[in-house]
């Protein structure tokens, strides 16, 4: 059981902002080549040295980017993160420098997930939210690239008003795919994400609905982060279908360590772990929102 007074549940490295894809909703802002103040590898073993004093259990481990795959070093890394006892995370891009070695390398340097973003069931839809071509099949490739070597999938999503209409789509490729989770975003309008682009409120109501009801048929978790709508809908539920109700639980703090080093901390929503907690956490939370 985690201490959140003493540990986060999750720890987000971004190791390079470097990246061969230009996303509309980038919040890193991508940039062609890596930057020289990155964090270097020693300082990088530093950091995890440190965050493994966080003690048992220790948080999960994720590396992002940009594309982790374009530090050479990123094997290095998650092998002494692995060493250290973490259950380490990556998440490359979708372009065909993902080759298959790579993926097994990793792999074998203890990597325990492979996450990668989906944003359409098609290539037409994906690919202009990625602005390269061929971006989905190279997608789809790591996915094999993954499943040939038993590593555990993640798909991580962004809702904005150009995919709103692919939910339902996509949950079935997303099935097709055989994942461990379904990671659903909600459009932050940070780096190149506009406000234009985010759905209505009313949107993501019919969003987290349909996400709740899919929970309960697909042998898959689904996740979403940072949205506080996930406790109106858990409350809804909770009084029409008390009997049939899949409880949700909160894990109320990650660390996101920029690519300079600059830490930042917000919550996590997750909904596919039963517990009463997130109902008892969530009501509370409720409270402090709406007192002035």
């Amino acid at each position: 059981m985690f201490d959140f007074q003493r540990s986060p549940f999750i720890v987000i490295w971004e190791v390079t902002r470097a990246c061969a894809l230009s996303c509309v909703h980038c919040r890193a802002e991508a940039i062609a080549r890596r930057n020289p103040e990155e964090l270097t590898q020693e300082e990088g073993i530093a950091l995890l040295d440190k965050v493994s004093t966080f003690g048992d259990p220790l948080p999960l481990l994720v590396f992002t980017g940009g594309d982790p795959l374009r530090r050479p070093d990123v094997y290095d890394l998650v092998r002494y993160g692995a060493q250290k006892g973490f259950r380490v995370s990556l998440t490359p891009s979708g372009t065909a420098a993902a080759k298959k070695h790579k993926i097994e390398a990793l792999k074998e340097a203890g990597l325990a997930r492979l996450a990668v973003s989906l944003d359409g069931s098609t290539p037409a839809v994906h690919d202009a939210f990625r602005r390269v071509k061929g971006s989905y099949n190279w997608t789809l490739r790591i996915c094999d690239y993954a499943r040939e070597c038993n590593l555990p999938i993640q798909i991580n999503s962004t809702i904005t008003r150009h995919n709103l209409g692919e939910l339902e789509p996509l949950s079935k490729l997303v099935e097709k795919l055989g994942v461990a989770l379904w990671s659903i975003f909600f459009l932050v309008p940070v780096g190149r994400g506009k406000v234009e682009d985010e759905v209505t409120p009313l949107e993501y109501e019919r969003v987290l609905n349909s996400l709740y009801e899919l929970s309960r048929q697909v042998p898959f978790g689904i996740k979403t982060i940072m949205v506080l709508w996930w406790i109106l809908i858990a409350w809804t539920f909770y009084h029409w279908e008390f009997n049939k109700l899949h409880l949700f639980w909160l894990a109320p703090l990650a660390w996101f360590l920029g690519v300079f080093g600059t830490t930042y901390f917000f919550l996590l929503i997750h909904t596919h772990t039963p517990g009463l907690l997130f109902l008892l956490v969530g009501w509370m939370a409720m409270l402090w929102w709406l007192t002035p």
